[in-house]
């Protein structure tokens, strides 16, 4: 059976895109903002990208329609998209205040966390809102600089202890700082303050798999997926808390549904490879990272499974290297430490 620390979820703070695999509107369908509202409000973030593509095509769009393009774009993880439709508002629709998280979320996605930050430099403490935090915090947080600006939640916290994501954030620093029981009050209170939000959902599935119970943080990503239909990160995860639990069937299940939706997540791709590994399609495997090739370089069970594959084909020198490379980031990893040992 698989260990139950060997694989790690997949996490993407905030806001999580679904990648490739929205589908074109029905260009035969009136769509009206109302229906994409609708949509967008259920979470339905799939239909909600076909009435507003389908407003836009008709040249039906006002004002409120591409605000809520805006949100939508950074719902889906575009930051480029978002920007976009932020362009097509005009100035003075939205406030400097409205604007400043909008504009840090686009920032982000577009991978410029830097200049998100600088957006909120010179701004008194009494005047950022919670969106604001959040958006400060995350960039921080994707910059790698959460530890030393950990005054920065506090800050936060302080002025707004009753706001789910704010408080989630917190939890997910103190889990990757190893206070597992503080981050475990942080998220529960998440939890209550907004059962229904994505952040606690997520960062309570990650406490419970570091308390190894992957049951547990199952029915959390599960209730995410529920929710949130079109995320691909909880069907990620789901899956591979199946595989890690030798629930191969239902694993593979959810990535026939995932993989439909998102052909193109990495994330996917991988578990998907991590399941055609069990069922010895060694071949397919090996192909399968080498399309992934980059995208997880410091993702120590990506490198893992391609050092175990490289073994199953037979190519020794290869598999070490994975080995190594594995335990160059996790130190302690007792299966890189084991297959390493037989092969020297």
């Amino acid at each position: 059976m698989i260990s139950k620390t060997r694989y790690k979820p997949f996490y993407l703070s905030a806001l999580l895109f679904i990648g490739a695999g929205v589908s074109s509107c029905d260009e035969e369908k009136i769509s009206s903002y109302a229906d994409a509202h609708a949509a967008f409000e259920r979470h339905h973030f799939r239909d909600a990208h076909n009435h507003l593509a389908s407003l836009i095509n008709q040249g039906n769009v006002s004002n409120q329609t591409w605000l809520l393009q805006v949100k939508l774009m950074l719902e889906l993880g575009d930051g480029f998209g978002a920007e976009t439709a932020m362009e097509k508002l005009p100035k003075g629709l939205l406030s400097k205040a409205e604007q400043r998280p909008l504009t840090a979320h686009c920032h982000i996605l577009q991978g410029r966390s830097d200049e998100a930050v600088a957006l909120f430099k010179d701004i008194p403490p009494d005047e950022m809102s919670a969106p604001d935090y959040r958006m400060l915090i995350w960039a921080h947080d994707e910059l790698g600089t959460s530890r030393e600006n950990e005054h920065i939640i506090a800050d936060a916290l302080d002025k707004y202890p009753q706001d789910p994501n704010i408080n989630a954030l917190r939890a997910k620093l103190s889990l990757e700082q190893g206070a597992i029981d503080s981050a475990e009050e942080y998220a529960q209170g998440a939890l209550e303050q907004g059962s229904k939000e994505y952040e606690p959902l997520v960062v309570n599935g990650r406490i419970q798999i570091a308390r190894g119970d992957l049951k547990a943080a199952r029915a959390y990503y599960a209730k995410a997926s529920d929710i949130y239909p079109d995320h691909a990160v909880p069907l990620a995860n789901m899956a591979g808390l199946d595989l890690d639990m030798g629930n191969v069937g239902s694993a593979e299940k959810i990535l026939k549904h995932a993989l439909s939706q998102h052909p193109k997540f990495p994330f996917l791709l991988f578990q998907k490879a991590r399941l055609d590994y069990q069922k010895g399609r060694y071949e397919d495997v090996r192909r399968a990272l080498q399309d992934l090739e980059g995208k997880f370089d410091s993702y120590a069970p990506a490198l893992l499974l391609n050092g175990k594959v490289a073994v199953k084909l037979g190519n020794s020198q290869s598999a070490q290297i994975y080995f190594r490379r594995t335990l160059a980031l996790e130190p302690n990893n007792e299966d890189a430490k084991l297959l390493l040992s037989r092969m020297q």
